[in-house]
């Protein structure tokens, strides 16, 4: 799904750093990306709505990379 041609660069750099294994938060992405932590959360979001990652409790604080 990462060469999905509807994802902006910004979501792929986002989605591509996350683990399948280890839940990360907006600013754990924030500092790894360079993007806002606001905008981290809002593609994180935007990706777990597409269901390609998993937010924990659905609370929106840590998510991780779907296993497929």
């Amino acid at each position: 799904m990462e060469n999905h041609v509807d994802m902006t660069p910004q979501a792929k750099k986002i989605y591509n750093r996350l683990s399948c294994v280890r839940w990360t938060s907006p600013v754990d992405m924030q500092l790894v990306t360079g993007m806002t932590a606001a905008c981290c959360q809002l593609i994180l979001t935007q990706l777990a709505m597409a269901g390609l990652v998993e937010d924990a409790m659905g609370e929106g604080r840590y998510f991780k990379r779907c296993r497929r």
